[in-house]
């Protein structure tokens, strides 16, 4: 008997379902990285987050903001692969 998760993999395997749903984790592991690392205060400098052929985009309210995030992305990229148990961003772009 198959497991579900390789059932879902058959199945959509050739669809958007996956690439949504996996752009969709990467979204919810940075913003939980983001939360832990400089708290609430993050929720009004960070205001959009984009995931695209494995690059990370982060739109910043402050150049200050900026300079942090890009201080610390190879810790952020480590810990989002991390989470997801896979690689899937490989750079951090900053708006």
């Amino acid at each position: 008997m198959q497991d579900l998760k390789s059932l879902i993999n058959k199945r959509y395997q050739n669809t958007n379902i996956l690439v949504f749903a996996e752009k969709a984790m990467v979204i919810k592991a940075v913003k939980k990285w983001l939360l832990e690392q400089f708290g609430e205060i993050v929720k009004k400098q960070v205001k959009n987050i984009y995931v695209k052929n494995g690059v990370l985009t982060l739109l910043c309210a402050s150049p200050i903001m900026s300079q942090e995030l890009r201080l610390r992305s190879k810790q952020l990229i480590g810990e989002v692969n991390r989470t997801l148990g896979k690689t899937i961003i490989e750079d951090v772009k900053f708006n």
